[in-house]
């Protein structure tokens, strides 16, 4: 069965970008075709990412270059996330140090956050509510060293906004991620991190309401897809809903990603070799 006549099938998809859309730099052939003749049955796409390196208007932009135009409303982001747990904490308004670039910081300020400057992170960890881990990039030993520091001595919690600890970044390489950096605190201070991205509860919650808000059924067919087994596969089983893995990103192998599966003891409704591929 052609992925066309697979996704037409479903009132919903929610997509993972990178290692689904593209692999890091490399286009995947027919994928902007697909996804417009999907928009054109009536089934409604929405893209959900547990990137926190990027905002949600510069993950358009960057897509729009490669010819795939993306609504933000239907755009969800891991580090959008923060503003539905910032809420849940009782965070807006207080000092956070945030851990990654400066978009993993304007995330934490556009959830009602103040992040502490890295420059005064040091000298203002003691006042910090929260530690966020939001990007691997741009890192900063001071920053980190704070952050341990504000979990060490003063228990203050932990939130990661993407769980994953490598992803690829095309030609069968990968780069290391939030998720990776959150575990040093999880293992070594033996904090309990709040993981909001995939393979975990919050952002599904989110992008469902978001759903619901822009559909308006009361029980749309959703289907999940993604190129990780542990992510959004992983994920959206818990959640209930259908899903599609597709071989085209992280897994190395058929047999990598069926060794994946039946660890977690999951079987996606559907496995293709990509998402213009068939079943």
């Amino acid at each position: 069965m052609q992925s066309l006549e697979i996704l037409c099938k479903y009132d919903v998809l929610l997509c993972d970008i990178d290692g689904v859309l593209h692999v890091g730099p490399r286009d995947i052939e027919g994928v902007p075709e697909l996804l417009r003749k999907v928009q054109e049955s009536g089934t409604q796409i929405f893209y959900i990412t547990n990137n926190g390196t990027y905002l949600p208007e510069e993950i358009s932009h960057n897509l729009s270059k490669r010819n795939l135009s993306i609504d933000l409303q239907r755009l969800i982001t891991a580090g959008q996330v923060l503003e539905d747990e910032f809420k849940r904490q009782g965070l807006q308004g207080k000092p956070i140090l945030s851990i990654g670039n400066k978009a993993a910081a304007e995330y934490v300020r556009r959830a009602g956050g103040e992040p502490i400057a890295n420059d005064q992170a040091r000298q203002r960890y003691g006042e910090a509510a929260a530690v966020v881990v939001g990007s691997s990039r741009e890192l900063n030993k001071d920053v980190i060293d704070a952050s341990c520091n504000a979990v060490y001595r003063h228990q203050v919690p932990v939130i990661c906004t993407n769980p994953d600890v490598f992803t690829p970044v095309g030609d069968g390489e990968i780069t290391l991620v939030a998720g990776a950096l959150a575990r040093l605190f999880e293992r070594e201070l033996h904090v309990q991190v709040n993981w909001l991205g995939k393979p975990h509860a919050p952002i599904f919650k989110r992008a469902l309401r978001q759903v619901k808000e822009i559909v308006g059924l009361s029980d749309p067919r959703v289907l999940m897809i993604d190129d990780n087994v542990e992510s959004g596969i992983l994920g959206g089983s818990r959640m209930g809903l259908d899903t599609m893995l597709v071989l085209s990103g992280w897994h190395r192998s058929r047999q990598d990603a069926e060794a994946t599966l039946k660890l977690h003891n999951l079987a996606p409704t559907w496995i293709l070799d990509s998402i213009v591929g068939q079943a």
